[in-house]
């Protein structure tokens, strides 16, 4: 695998992704503009992303959008499109602040990958080796009432299957009866931990 070309395309998604938000006028841009060609864009093609933009406004699948694209730390496009909000109708500012789900993904998978690429960690190492309480975690099994049935783990989760969610970890969002892990995580309120170490520990009871 090539972790440092890997490495450098990721930090460049979570750049474009998360650094330049407020990237709308030269001013308050934290990134230089440049003209696309200059970093290998073409205009006449990013003339269809602010399209394609548009006409999501336009046929009611979003109120309204921001968008930035950024190569080697310069921004070679930077548009606000719709409104704000449908009530006010307030025009989309570029400096907008959203509540953006999971952005905490890419942002941990490229400090993932950095570690990675320096020796730190191992596909198939236990997440024991890095967080001890997950040593004696359990698995919830159906008994034949179909209740939700304790037991203790054959092996701990690897670092592998906690990088590609296969690691039997919940959200906890819902009190979900179809799901004991969310029912569990909910009713011990995990994501509402005031602390990491508090989650860990709720977690691993």
């Amino acid at each position: 695998m090539r972790t440092g070309r890997l490495r450098r395309r990721a930090i460049a998604f979570v750049a474009s992704l998360l650094g330049c938000a407020a990237a709308g006028a030269a001013s308050a841009a934290p990134f230089p503009r440049v003209q696309p060609e200059a970093v290998g864009f073409s205009s006449e093609k990013l003339r269809k992303l602010d399209e394609a933009m548009q006409a999501m406004v336009d046929q009611g699948q979003v109120a309204g959008a921001v968008t930035v694209l950024a190569r080697h730390g310069q921004v070679v496009q930077a548009a606000a499109f719709g409104k704000r909000g449908l009530e006010a109708g307030d025009p989309m500012p570029m400096d907008a602040i959203f509540r953006i789900r999971s952005e905490t993904k890419p942002v941990t998978g490229v400090a993932m990958m950095i570690l990675y690429e320096e020796g730190r960690w191992k596909l198939d190492d236990p997440v024991s080796k890095y967080v001890p309480e997950f040593a004696n975690l359990r698995v919830a099994k159906m008994d034949a009432e179909g209740r939700p049935v304790l037991s203790p783990i054959s092996r701990p989760p690897t670092m592998r299957e906690l990088m590609t969610h296969t690691a039997g970890f919940a959200y906890g969002i819902a009190d979900d009866p179809s799901s004991p892990a969310d029912q569990a995580y909910y009713r011990a309120s995990v994501l509402q931990s005031e602390s990491l170490d508090q989650m860990v520990r709720k977690v691993s009871d």
